[in-house]
């Protein structure tokens, strides 16, 4: 997995999170949208998600709101599986982008002017950095249509110029993949790949729900604009949890030696 991260700028976790899990992130969503919605079902979400396509903005911020105060993030990426291929990309100082991170695509002929429709773009164009790496997971679809596309080995070709979120110049033969992703697969993107969120083409009225996340080692030097966003450390690394168990960088002997907290004016050994 480690080497097609290395060669094609991605790996893909296929059962990468518990389907209980999963199944928690679905009702969270119906929560939100309807808080006496009848079954879970994607029939019924599509119901909810029609009555409330034009607040795509407001609804996605109240999910990922909802997603940080169950921990639900934190839940997916200290996972066994999914932990153990994280860290060994990234190590285990670990953060995530504390962003409204979750985004509805609707076919075309429902919804115009859909801004979470991407063309190709890197996230570098957003201020990450290249040590930084994407993650997404489908959270409600009817099928793989409207998925991520991504150009393999793009993340090697530097930065692509770009106007107006879209790319000026790409070369002439590219290879693409179009992601077939089941409910609790996950697909770990290098921050430089391009990479678009396909088009749902359907005539019947078939959203697709999804998260994507941003994560990093918050001990990697930083050589963008991440430090203006806000990140949450969900694990430390043994020489950070030391680090925390010291106190400070001058060592104050009182971090470190058991004395009688009830009378301090004795001073340190």
């Amino acid at each position: 997995m480690n080497k097609n991260f290395v060669d094609n700028g991605y790996i893909i976790i296929r059962n990468a999170f518990p389907i209980k899990l999963h199944k928690e992130m679905q009702n969270i969503v119906f929560k939100i949208l309807d808080k006496k919605h009848k079954k879970n079902s994607y029939k019924e979400f599509c119901s909810l998600i029609d009555k409330k396509k034009n607040k795509l903005f407001e609804i996605n911020k109240e999910i990922h709101s909802a997603f940080i105060y169950e921990k639900i993030f934190q839940k997916i990426f200290t996972n066994k599986k999914f932990f153990s291929i994280l860290t060994s990309l990234l190590g285990k100082d670990l953060s995530f982008l504390d962003e409204p991170s979750v985004v509805v695509n609707i076919p075309k002929k429902f919804l115009k002017k859909n801004y979470y429709f991407k063309d190709w773009h890197q996230e570098i164009w957003s201020g990450a950095d290249t040590s930084s790496v994407i993650t997404w997971t489908p959270l409600f679809q009817k099928d793989y249509s409207g998925q991520i596309e991504l150009i393999k080995k793009s993340h090697t070709w530097g930065h692509i110029p770009h106007r107006n979120r879209k790319p000026l110049n790409l070369p002439s033969k590219f290879t693409t993949l179009k992601t077939k992703l089941n409910y609790t697969d996950v697909i770990i993107m290098h921050s430089m790949l391009l990479h678009r969120s396909l088009e749902i083409k359907s005539n019947s009225f078939s959203p697709r729900l999804a998260t994507p996340c941003m994560v990093r080692n918050f001990k990697f030097k930083n050589n963008s604009f991440e430090n203006n966003k806000s990140w949450k450390i969900f694990n430390y690394g043994e020489f950070t949890a030391i680090e925390r168990k010291l106190g400070n960088s001058y060592l104050s002997p009182y971090r470190i030696i058991d004395i009688d907290n009830n009378d301090l004016s004795k001073g340190s050994i």
